[in-house]
């Protein structure tokens, strides 16, 4: 049984399961989502079918290892047999997914926006890497609101490859959605440990994380309870979960065997 009254999620910029021993093991990125107990994944830099990953399907294969029963991966840099994209891990059903393609120069960039049924109602789940150019960030930013409607009751997490004071940043915020580490900053909710109290997921020319670029944001109706990063070594960039309050119903949302598997 599933207690939905809270909700954990998590992104994660695994860099296709290369830890930070340049040695690719999703077992290792498989235990860390499973020690964290999240019920929502919302995967970065996943490869599908790709020389340099021994040619597997990466998210079929968290899913199986993890023993998520739902799961849904969209690969935007395309190559003839796979590609690298996003996916999200789920403990709920995802009853229905799409990639929404982001405007791009470089390597094409994308956001996976899922519905997610818990049982008593349903999220807008969405997971996104943004580009490395600034402008380009603005504009997919500005994409991925769009599909953000007022009666949405939205999750947006992912690499956004910025640090807090960028304006695409801002304009995340602007839209109404609540950076979760800092609701939790300001409201003494962050884990104890030195690695949450900065924020930093990612070490940028530096040998230890300097810079917060991933991110869990919360829409309306969505209440932040706590907030982590995790230290781990299995990528270059650290995860970050969020533990979150959607409603007061007690109901609870049992799910048993693989169900259905959602794989586009």
């Amino acid at each position: 049984m599933i207690n939905m009254d809270l909700l954990r999620v998590m992104s994660f910029n695994i860099r296709h399961g290369k830890g930070m021993d340049e040695k690719i093991d999703l077992k290792r990125v498989a235990m860390v989502i499973q020690d964290q107990d999240a019920d929502l994944v919302g995967l970065q830099e996943v490869s599908g079918l790709m020389f340099w990953s021994g040619f597997i399907n990466q998210m079929k294969r968290l899913g199986r290892i993890t023993g998520y029963p739902y799961y849904c991966y969209y690969p935007n840099l395309k190559t003839l047999l796979g590609g690298l994209g996003n996916g999200v891990l789920s403990k709920f059903p995802i009853i229905s997914s799409y990639n929404q393609v982001l405007i791009s120069s470089k390597e094409p960039r994308g956001a996976v926006i899922g519905i997610i049924d818990l049982g008593y109602g349903k999220i807008k789940f969405i997971n996104t890497h943004l580009g490395l150019v600034e402008e380009e960030r603005v504009e997919q930013v500005n994409e991925i609101l769009d599909t953000i409607k007022k009666e949405d009751k939205a999750i947006l997490v992912g690499d956004f490859n910025a640090s807090p004071d960028k304006l695409e940043i801002k304009k995340v915020i602007k839209r109404g959605l609540k950076d979760i580490f800092v609701e939790c900053r300001e409201k003494n909710l962050l884990e104890p440990d030195v690695t949450t109290k900065m924020g930093y997921t990612f070490a940028y020319r530096s040998k230890h994380p300097d810079v917060r670029i991933d991110y869990i944001f919360a829409g309306k109706n969505i209440q932040p309870l706590r907030f982590k990063v995790i230290n781990s070594s299995a990528s270059d960039h650290l995860p970050v979960l969020a533990e979150v309050k959607l409603s007061s119903n007690k109901h609870k949302y049992s799910n048993s065997g693989w169900g259905e598997v959602i794989n586009k």
